[in-house]
């Protein structure tokens, strides 16, 4: 994507018109590149670690069985 522009529009649906035709121009590929690059930066500004958690799942009997 390039460079982030403010538009004012006159009518709020103008807006959502507006987010329709820039989806149309970009490919899935493209949108889920930016995803990603969202999601960092999301985790730069609230300091969260870029690399997941190791998780595990335990699967235990109830005891009342």
């Amino acid at each position: 994507m390039g460079e982030r522009k403010i538009i004012r529009h006159k009518h709020i649906g103008d807006q959502y018109l507006h987010l329709l035709e820039m989806g149309r121009k970009i490919t899935p590929t493209e949108r889920l590149i930016s995803l990603f690059q969202m999601q960092e930066e999301y985790r730069q500004i609230h300091n969260e670690p870029t690399k997941k958690t190791q998780r595990t799942i335990i699967i235990k009997k109830p005891t009342w069985i």
